[in-house]
């Protein structure tokens, strides 16, 4: 029996990650029963701390700040590509013409809204972009409608998804289609330290996964019917494993 914590995420990818995780075990440990487990961990010392839980595995953004270093054993490789990075900004409808093809430099001058257990606030900080932390989504959502923050960076391929889960409304609101964000964030395993025993296996067949491009095909299979034809500007990740400071901004 392998147990599996999906939680804290929307449902496209607690639904994409579930089928590569079956597909995983299927194939590398015939015979073994995947418990699937969706709870919400909505503190970041908890989400952290899962594998304490009785976990084995989870998908997580990989430089996730909320697990300590030597916590766990991660898989280098992305499952779902660079998809997960691109951020579409909602604002208020009436400031459309202002974010028209923005430039960056006044992008980092409007206020951002981001809640303050999401690893972006960090990302966006590290890039010169002014970040107003927020509670969740949903107080976002309420600062945007105040105008305390100018617009709420969301996941291109997630969007519809937050606001229908979140029950947002989205009454004067605008998702800017000139520009959109891009950084790397890729998506990959971390497995409990102490199941070393199917590391090494669940390792090798996430290496034949990609080398097969099954991974770029299970992507196109969740992720449908997207374009990406804004401009974008690209910002850095800090917190890769293969960044200079990312280790050092991992300790804060």
């Amino acid at each position: 029996m392998i147990k599996y914590w999906n939680g804290n995420k929307s449902l496209i990818r607690q639904k994409h990650e579930l089928f590569i995780t079956e597909k995983i075990i299927e194939n590398a440990f015939p015979g073994n029963e995947l418990i699937e487990n969706k709870s919400n961990y909505s503190t970041k010392s908890s989400e952290g701390q899962i594998f304490k839980f009785g976990f084995d595995i989870t998908t997580t953004i990989s430089g996730n700040t909320k697990f300590t270093p030597n916590s766990f054993l991660e898989i280098p490789i992305s499952l779902c590509g660079d998809y997960l990075g691109f951020r579409n900004l909602l604002i208020n409808e009436n400031d459309s013409s202002a974010f028209h093809f923005i430039e960056e430099k006044k992008l980092q001058q409007l206020r951002a809204g981001l809640p303050s257990c999401w690893l972006d606030k960090e990302i966006f900080k590290f890039n010169g972009y002014n970040v107003k932390e927020c509670e969740s989504i949903e107080h976002c959502v309420t600062l945007l409608k105040t105008r305390e923050i100018d617009y709420i960076p969301l996941g291109k391929f997630e969007i519809s998804e937050l606001i229908s889960e979140n029950e947002l409304k989205i009454n004067n609101f605008h998702i800017v289609e000139s520009t959109a964000i891009y950084y790397d964030l890729p998506v990959v395993y971390y497995i409990n330290p102490k199941r070393y025993d199917i590391y090494t296996t669940f390792k090798k067949e996430c290496e034949n996964l990609k080398n097969n491009d099954e991974l770029c095909k299970y992507k196109h299979m969740f992720y449908t019917n997207v374009k990406c034809n804004e401009k974008i500007i690209s910002l850095v990740n800090p917190f890769l494993p293969y960044h200079p400071d990312a280790f050092a901004l991992r300790r804060k």
